[in-house]
């Protein structure tokens, strides 16, 4: 029989304190119905991340041999919490309660299952983007769920990418923080490309020697904390005055671990990096000076472009019930599910000076006959898209000199959308033996090269061509009159859920020569 309400608020109430005593901390400062349903939410969050970790309460993980039986066993117990069934498992049971009190939408707690079944797969992040979208399976959907606990509205998506931004900062502390402790474990969450750029292998991150620059890493993902944290506090003006000092001393305990791991360098590598209670205390009492003053501290403006978006992830890995695009799990996944993304739906982050030298050196290894690298690659960068939109604006108006208002503002649309845009040239060598069009398909090939590389990094790009690409004026700002451009390649982040496109049947393309 399921436990009556204040059997599994005061369950709820041991699981924080003995799972986390900066949230217990902070939890404390909600009303008394909000503290008891954000408690009921973590003991549920709690059971689950020590169901698939082999924990208690946290501390040191396990090594688990059925990981796929345990996720199965979260999901069943899941789905009956949400269906408002007895589950015979208090945590659950929480779940059940919070979710009927709070008509908590399932979409964000099949979000937070997924960052379960990215642990149990052992799954490893690429670049910054995958760790984001971890991030936000683990801890930003939960932000996302405590944010409709605490009052909003769920369809209060401004608030709501507010609270997303908490726990992606809370997220991104834990991994600058757990470096070595995961390490230990089997696990490495700093994004692979990054160990690269500072030639650390995964299997040397408890190597003494590779402490110095590991330490960068740490910094980095701290830094990156901070900016979240700082969004974050943003959104606290659209919250109660309790709600909002609750959030705001969460934010300080926990961003503290954050500046403490930026502060300390190697030093951080040595011992795991803790708030202690005078800090924690100091931070109840300055945070309701700044719940106080919250609307003049935290004045509305827009949240910053360059901050990851929670809007991708769902589309990352396949949304429940729907496709999934761009599968990395395994090369021919990736290849299966291929699907380009919408130029002028890509938002930031988009790749960044390291990561597009690895896509357009990836962009190189094609098919060219005879050796000529018979293509050009022309980074636009950003604070060249102005340039770039007037550039179009001349040609076009070259071209149609009684162009309207609506024409001309697609132009300008067409030069700005997506956070990066490489122009792809065809670069035919005209005195060699190689035919020209097998030249010109070894630039189409190039191009293609780049959209795979974008896709297994997790970002995503559109090839465009349109009337730019056969314009000479806007030709000749790009290369020589010899040369054509292939196409404009945007590239950056899904900004909503992708959907697919109309494909070819096989037995329309494909046929066997008799």
């Amino acid at each position: 029989m399921t436990a009556g309400r204040d059997a599994l608020v005061a369950f709820a109430s041991a699981s924080i304190a003995r799972g986390s005593k900066s949230f217990a901390a902070a939890s404390r400062l909600f009303d008394p119905a909000t503290r008891e349903r954000v408690w009921l939410l973590y003991a549920w969050c709690r059971a689950c991340d020590d169901m698939i970790d082999g924990q208690d309460h946290g501390g040191t993980m396990a090594s688990i041999p059925d990981p796929a039986a345990r996720i199965a066993r979260v999901k069943a117990l899941t789905d009956a919490a949400m269906a408002g069934h007895e589950t015979g498992h208090p945590a659950f049971d929480c779940l059940a309660l919070v979710a009927r009190e709070c008509a908590l939408p399932r979409a964000y707690v099949d979000d937070v299952v997924e960052g379960f079944v990215l642990d149990s797969e052992g799954w490893a992040p690429e670049a910054i983007s995958d760790l984001l979208r971890y991030c936000y399976h683990v801890a930003g959907a939960v932000g996302c769920l405590m944010a409709i606990v605490m009052g909003v509205a769920p369809d209060d998506e401004a608030t709501i990418d507010r609270a997303c931004d908490l726990g992606l900062a809370f997220q991104l502390a834990n991994v600058a923080r757990d470096v070595v402790e995961d390490a230990v474990a089997g696990r490495c969450y700093l994004p692979r490309d990054w160990l690269r750029e500072l030639d650390v292998s995964e299997d040397a991150v408890l190597s003494p020697d590779a402490r110095p620059r590991l330490a960068l890493l740490t910094g980095r993902l701290a830094n990156l904390a901070a900016r979240y944290e700082a969004s974050a506090r943003a959104g606290t003006p659209a919250l109660s005055f309790r709600s909002a000092w609750a959030v705001l001393a969460a934010a300080g305990i926990y961003g503290g671990i954050a500046r403490k791991v930026a502060a300390a360098g190697e030093r951080a590598l040595d011992r795991r990096v803790a708030t202690g209670k005078p800090e924690k205390l100091t931070w109840v009492l300055r945070s309701a000076g700044q719940s106080a003053a919250r609307a003049r501290l935290y004045p509305s403006a827009p949240r910053d472009p360059d901050l990851w978006p929670r809007t991708v992830a769902s589309s990352a890995r396949g949304a429940i019930g729907a496709p999934m695009f761009n599968d990395r799990s395994d090369p021919l996944s990736l290849l299966a599910t291929r699907r380009s993304g919408k130029p002028r739906a890509l938002v930031a982050p988009g790749p960044n000076a390291d990561e597009m030298r690895t896509i357009l050196s990836i962009g190189m290894r094609t098919p060219d006959h005879g050796k000529l690298a018979p293509w050009r690659f022309v980074i636009v960068p950003t604070e060249r898209r102005e340039a770039f939109a007037q550039l179009l604006a001349d040609a076009y108006a070259r071209q149609r000199p009684d162009a309207g208002k609506l024409e001309r503002e697609a132009n300008a649309q067409f030069a700005h959308q997506a956070p990066a845009l490489v122009v792809v040239l065809s670069a035919p060598v005209s005195d060699s033996n190689i035919p020209l069009w097998e030249q010109q398909l070894s630039a189409g090939a190039a191009a293609m090269n780049i959209l795979h590389a974008t896709h297994a990094m997790g970002y995503a790009g559109g090839w465009l061509t349109g009337w730019a690409a056969y314009d000479d004026q806007v030709r000749d700002a790009f290369g020589g009159p010899d040369q054509r451009i292939a196409g404009f390649l945007f590239l950056g982040t899904p900004g909503n859920e992708m959907s697919e496109r109309p494909r070819p049947a096989y037995d329309d393309i494909v046929s066997v020569w008799r």
